[in-house]
């Protein structure tokens, strides 16, 4: 694998910090706002678009003619704050991988970065491809991972995607792409798995010997 592509929310940090439960706080004030409906069905629209068109956001522009960035900014304004912090573990994987990492996210590129900062990990991440890269289509859609692989000139096989979203692995499987849900202990899928972001170290050193017995 000459390429580590890696998901943000609940890949890189585990689901039990608040940042992702405060994300869909501020996407169901949005669509309570947006669509005037109650909280409960705010709560259900979020759910149906995610799983009808991927994401919520993409649900509110292809059925409601929301433009994308006025909801980016809604919800990501001022994140990820002191939700995130420094994490040496994650560092020390990350740095310890000998080719290049990407972070491939349905965020927008200035949270990602943000992110990524308080982190401590931004200066070995080599390219972040955001929502606006993806052209707000994002994960699971073929589009998104299409562009990946032209911006990269990599061949399917040469990309490697830990993210924890299972349609989103199935999306890069399907491609040919190398992939592994990040499952945080959730029921046993057919995927390959990883049970928490912890364990991406161990997985990634017998990847490395791997390549070096083959």
């Amino acid at each position: 694998m000459r390429h580590l592509l890696l998901d943000l929310d609940h890949t890189l940090y585990p689901p039990d910090n608040g940042l992702l439960a405060e994300i869909h706080r501020r996407m169901e004030r949005f669509v309570v706002g947006e669509l005037r409906v109650s909280p409960e069905e705010a709560a259900r629209l979020r759910d149906l678009f995610r799983d009808r068109h991927g994401t919520t956001m993409r649900g509110l522009m292809l059925d409601h003619g929301v433009e994308p960035n006025r909801f980016l900014s809604a919800i990501h304004d001022g994140l990820p704050g002191d939700f995130l912090s420094p994490d040496p573990a994650l560092q020390s994987v990350l740095e310890s991988y000998a080719g290049p990492i990407h972070v491939f996210s349905n965020a927008p590129g200035d949270y990602v970065r943000r992110a990524l900062d308080r982190l401590g990990i931004a200066s070995r991440v080599d390219r972040v491809f955001d929502i606006e890269f993806s052209l707000y289509d994002g994960k699971p859609q073929a589009s998104a991972y299409e562009r990946v692989e032209r911006e990269l000139q990599a061949a399917p096989s040469d990309l490697l995607f830990i993210d924890d979203s299972q349609e989103n692995v199935r999306a890069a499987l399907a491609r040919g792409w190398r992939a592994t849900w990040v499952s945080h202990g959730k029921a046993a899928s057919d995927l390959p798995t990883l049970e928490s972001p912890t364990a991406m170290g161990a997985f990634l050193q017998a990847l490395a010997r791997e390549r070096g017995a083959a």
